[in-house]
């Protein structure tokens, strides 16, 4: 794994609170603590949905289905398999939304 420039984690830092924030307006948060619990998460959330696109791109599995459909510009099988992947993580974190809120909701 190449190392990385230390101005891209400074970047990262920088742009992660501001492209959370667009995705979840308006539901920003409204206190203080809010906010600094906001931006000390903003960046190992992003990385972490970093690392898990480079886990569902760069896996046996992702590398078998490139090998198998290299020739041809337009596969179904790539396609399925990205619908998958993006199906299984937008269900997880549905799941876990809803975790969290019973979670919230019980320790009311």
């Amino acid at each position: 794994m190449q190392r990385r420039n230390p101005w891209f984690y400074l970047a990262m830092l920088v742009t992660a609170p501001v492209v959370l924030l667009v995705q979840v307006w308006p539901f920003h948060p409204h206190t203080r603590s809010g906010w600094l619990l906001f931006l000390a998460l903003s960046a190992p959330l992003c990385m972490v949905g970093a690392l898990l696109e480079r886990s569902i791109y760069s896996n046996p599995v992702a590398a078998k289905i490139d090998a198998h459909t290299s020739a041809k510009t337009v596969s179904a099988l790539r396609m399925l398999y990205m619908f998958a992947a993006v199906a299984l993580v937008v269900i997880l974190a549905w799941l876990g939304q809803l975790a969290w809120h019973r979670w919230v909701d019980s320790a009311l």
